[in-house]
């Protein structure tokens, strides 16, 4: 049975880390192999254009509308390549509206 793969498993985990905290390098080698693992599945289905564009986009702003198209693709291919992805982020999706509820309930 395969894993049921998260978010995490695409991004480096400086995504999820406190900035602050400090890397060792066999953790940079270790982020830099997932890199390589998410440019490789990504480049495996056929969103492979949208993925190099999001890819090669060096301005934030154009990120945010680049990214948002790579996703559609995704969505609109429906092959189960790309299930574990979009399964993965819509929990991450999930976790970060539950937190944020949870923060401003606080206030």
């Amino acid at each position: 049975m395969r894993r049921k793969l998260m978010m995490k498993d695409f991004l480096p985990s400086t995504v999820w880390r406190d900035p602050g905290e400090s890397v060792s390098p066999n953790e940079v080698r270790e982020e830099e192999e997932k890199g390589e693992v998410f440019s490789a599945f990504m480049r495996g289905g056929g969103c492979k254009e949208p993925f190099t564009d999001w890819e090669d986009c060096t301005d934030e702003a154009t990120n945010v509308g680049v990214f948002a198209m790579m996703t559609k693709c995704m969505v609109w291919m429906l092959t189960d390549h790309y299930r574990p992805f979009l399964a993965a982020k819509k929990t991450a999706q999930e976790h970060i509206e539950k937190e944020l509820q949870a923060f401003l309930s606080k206030e």
